[in-house]
């Protein structure tokens, strides 16, 4: 599995009222990403930046984990 799709899978998991069109159509785009999630799950700017940024730091760190094992 490619790293895209990897996170693709991982972002679906994490927040589960997304479906694979969301991830098409914002192209791993922190910025719509965070767009999604105010629109999707009724979250403030800042809590939607916070689960992005808390998500995206825990899914590089088991990547590298991955990757160094």
């Amino acid at each position: 599995m490619s790293y895209p799709r990897l996170l693709a899978a991982e972002i679906l998991v994490r927040w589960n009222q997304l479906v694979p069109a969301d991830l098409d159509r914002i192209k791993d785009d922190r910025r719509q990403l965070v767009e999604l999630l105010q629109a999707r799950y009724g979250f403030c700017r800042n809590r939607a930046e916070r689960e992005v940024d808390s998500f995206m730091a825990d899914f590089g760190e088991r990547l590298r984990r991955a990757v160094a094992a």
